[in-house]
């Protein structure tokens, strides 16, 4: 249905456990941080998989481009 669509990943860095949230009425009810491990349950299967390949381009400073193929 959406094969046409684009994702962009970013790493926005590290928050401290400390920092608030603000979250914009208009966009967010709620934010949780999920570790990639625990992903399934809070994104389609299709995106489990993808955003573990965004993790582990952390750590091996790689770039990534994936395609609808993959």
């Amino acid at each position: 249905m959406w094969g046409d669509s684009t994702y962009y990943m970013y790493d926005g860095g590290v928050i401290a456990a400390d920092t608030k949230i603000t979250l914009q009425d208009a966009e967010l009810v709620t934010y949780e941080w999920v570790a990639p491990e625990n992903l399934e349950g809070y994104v389609r299967p299709s995106m489990v998989e993808r955003l573990r390949e965004c993790y582990r381009t952390l750590e091996t400073g790689e770039t990534l481009e994936m395609s609808n193929l993959d």
